[in-house]
């Protein structure tokens, strides 16, 4: 993990119970262990991506996609409202894999950041209003001992910050996004 210590999730996360299935019977799960918080942390660390969570609340809107892949490259993409109405985007991807690799952190990251077109954030908001993935309950459910795991994460001055997390979803909002 990154020696870096910054607070990108609220620690109420590490209370709030997702409703898991595990064999058909009910499994609660927490949305999110302390021991994830900080990798997870390390990862946006890593990538010296803001938090969202420690946000102004009169912060522009913020939609930010994690993805922790176990044998390759871990990659984060955050959409910003700009203060003229329009978005950008930030792409970033690592060159080692999440946890793996930890000597590759220091070749840094590959990161793309660029206006979206009229169209592009018009597709992209119908997409989101469709799939709505902050309106769901919490998906934090492990389901095994490896696989990708898949964060969402939103701050906007209308709803604060909200948080969602996936493992290796098959189909669902966050692969729609």
């Amino acid at each position: 993990y990154s020696t870096r210590r910054t607070d990108y999730f609220p620690t109420e996360l590490q209370f709030l119970l997702s409703d898991c299935l595990f064999d058909g019977r009910p499994d609660p799960q927490i949305a999110q262990h302390e021991a994830y918080g900080s990798w997870f942390g390390s990862e946006l660390s890593d990538f010296h991506e803001p938090s969202l969570s420690r946000r102004a609340n009169s912060a522009p809107r913020s939609i930010r996609f994690l993805w922790l892949r176990s044998f390759h490259e871990p990659i984060v993409v955050r959409i910003d409202d700009l203060a003229d109405g329009g978005k950008q985007l930030t792409a970033k991807r690592r060159s080692a894999g999440a946890g793996f690799n930890a000597s590759d952190r220091s070749h840094g990251a590959t990161e793309q950041v660029r206006r979206l077109g009229a169209d592009e954030v018009e597709r992209f908001e119908a997409v989101y209003r469709a799939t709505a993935p902050m309106d769901l309950p919490d998906a934090g459910c492990s389901c095994c001992l490896d696989g990708a795991q898949w964060i969402v994460e939103v701050s906007d001055p209308e709803r604060g910050y909200r948080y969602r997390r996936h493992q290796s979803p098959q189909s669902g909002p966050e692969r729609e996004l």
